[in-house]
């Protein structure tokens, strides 16, 4: 039933390709792609290629690289290489299959509800933006089928409490270009963030040089929103391993190694633990191919 396809992302400096606004562009064979400024970069994306690989680490294809490269650069008139890469990610689509080999692009976007005999539920298809959606078909099926008057809310809810950067209280070390990234990303809970910066002074530093990310974000991540390891932290809670993929994993950068340092202190991990972490997301992040490797 499924159809699996892979997009394909690359993040560019936002120095070496500025943009304000997001635009659409049409590379090789008419594809279009879409070009936007993300956490302070420049995010080029996406490719939409039949997969049938692993998929516990979806890499990036090299030729879909190229193609973004190719298209963004054609475009914006400028020279783009696969060394300019700052990160790189993929990922897969759970299309529903309609059995005509026409190219995945083609193929619809919407969820599909199936009920077996037994009466178990299945929604399949969609995409990751509309997850919430998907719930309440999910579950309005439920409730329909079981008699019972109770729809889905999740329309109703909101997710987080918006804030405004000037409103944040200042906690002495955290760079003032931070305190935009904390209101976007976290909301009224950038408050709690910048508490653990005043509570420990060491976690107002970044975790990277260059980069707005807070290492009292990756204790807030251990503490409060379930992150587990460095790759937790670094690919799944602040993405600065994407936009920072390439500088993150240079020779001899220790930042994995303070990440493993600050959530250890949460979680309770010895030395050893810790170095195994941060030796753990390396490992990971060649899996999934986040550093493109210069041709």
């Amino acid at each position: 039933m499924i159809r699996p396809s892979r997009g394909t992302h690359i993040v560019l400096p936002s120095a070496l390709l500025p943009v304000n606004a997001g635009a659409i562009a049409t590379g090789e064979g008419g594809r279009t792609i879409f070009v936007l400024p993300w956490l302070g970069q420049t995010l080029v994306g996406t490719t939409d290629n039949d997969y049938d690989g692993d998929i516990e680490h979806v890499r990036p294809a090299e030729e879909d690289v190229d193609f973004l490269l190719d298209a963004a650069g054609e475009f914006f008139a400028t020279e783009l290489h696969a060394g300019d890469v700052a990160g790189a990610f993929a990922g897969v689509r759970p299309l529903i299959s309609s059995g005509d080999p026409r190219k995945s692009v083609d193929i619809s976007r919407k969820a599909e509800l199936y009920e077996t005999s037994s009466g178990m539920v299945t929604i399949t298809g969609g995409k990751l933006t509309t997850w919430r959606r998907m719930a309440k078909l999910a579950v309005d099926r439920i409730v329909e089928r079981n008699g019972r008057h109770a729809p889905c809310r999740t329309h109703e809810i909101p997710l987080g409490m918006a804030v405004e950067e000037a409103g944040l209280p200042r906690a002495e070390g955290v760079a003032e270009h931070a305190y935009g990234q904390l209101a976007r990303r976290y909301g009224h809970a950038a408050r709690d963030v910048l508490a653990l910066a005043l509570e420990r002074s060491e976690l107002a530093r970044p975790i990277l040089s260059g980069h707005p990310d807070l290492l009292a974000e990756a204790a807030y991540a251990a503490r409060r929103e379930q992150a587990r390891s460095v790759g937790d932290v670094l690919l799944r809670r602040t993405r600065l391993g994407l936009v920072g993929a390439r500088a993150l994993c240079v020779a001899g950068e220790q930042a994995p190694e303070r990440v493993a340092a600050t959530i250890g202190d949460e979680l309770g991990w010895d030395a050893a633990r810790r170095g195994a972490e941060a030796a753990a997301f390396r490992a990971e992040a060649r899996e999934e191919g986040i550093v493109v490797t210069a041709a």
